[in-house]
C-alpha cells in the first residue's frame, strides 16, 4: 500500500470568513490548510522552499495582489509547477483570462460554492495523494 503523506495547501485572502471556510471545506487528517490574510506574507512563506501542493489565491487583495503573488510564485523554481487556484469576485470580461495569465491554473469565483471548489481541489493536486472522506472521487 503506498504511503499516503498529509497535502499542504496554503490558502490566501484577506478576508477571514473567507480564510474559515476554506479551512473548514478542506481541512482534513490528510489535508492541512495553513493561512494568510496578505499576499507578502504567504509568499515570504513560500520563498523559504516550504513543500505546498497547492495555493488558493484570492485575487483582490490589499498591497501584494493575487496577480503579484500567482506571477512571483511561477518565478521561484521550486514552486514553478505549483497548482494556483485563484478565487475571485471580479466577474467582468477578461478577468478569468487576465488571472490565469499571471499563472493561475484554475479560477473559482466567489461566493465560493464548497462542493466546486473541493472537485476544483481534487483535480489540481497530484491524483497520487489520496484524499479522506467526501464523496468518494480521488
Amino acid at each position: 500500500m503506498p504511503e499516503v503523506r498529509t497535502r499542504r495547501i496554503v490558502a490566501v485572502d484577506d478576508d477571514e470568513r473567507t480564510l474559515r471556510v476554506l479551512v473548514d471545506a478542506l481541512g482534513s487528517s490528510s489535508q492541512h490548510v495553513l493561512t494568510f490574510d496578505r499576499g507578502e506574507v504567504a509568499l515570504m512563506y513560500l520563498e523559504e522552499a516550504h513543500e505546498c501542493d497547492l495555493l488558493i489565491l484570492d485575487v483582490e487583495m490589499p498591497g501584494m495582489d493575487g496577480f503579484a503573488v500567482a506571477r512571483a510564485v511561477r518565478a521561484l523554481p521550486h514552486l514553478a509547477s505549483m497548482p494556483i487556484l485563484a478565487l475571485t469576485g471580479m466577474t467582468g470580461p477578461g478577468d478569468a483570462v487576465a488571472i490565469l495569465r499571471a499563472g493561475a491554473d484554475a479560477y473559482q469565483a466567489k461566493p465560493v460554492d464548497i462542493r466546486e471548489l473541493r472537485a476544483l481541489v481534487e483535480r489540481l493536486v497530484s491524483p497520487s495523494i489520496l484524499s479522506e472522506g467526501g464523496d468518494g472521487t480521488a
